[in-house]
């Protein structure tokens, strides 16, 4: 069972990762790539599709 320090960190980082999908269209391509290189990309692809939409803004 997570303690509270590490569930309240995991909390903080599903709030960014929503906020980051919110923001996705916006982005200009290079941002998005530079993302993607610091972010895990398969959590990026996976909660954009929950959202219906791509890598690519669309």
């Amino acid at each position: 069972m997570p303690d509270q320090e590490s569930k309240t960190k995991d909390d903080h980082q599903e709030i960014i990762l929503r906020q980051l999908i919110a923001m996705w269209p916006q982005l200009r391509p290079e941002v998005r790539d530079a993302i993607c290189l610091l972010v895990d990309a398969e959590l990026i692809k996976e909660a954009l599709a929950s959202e219906g939409r791509s890598l690519s803004g669309e």
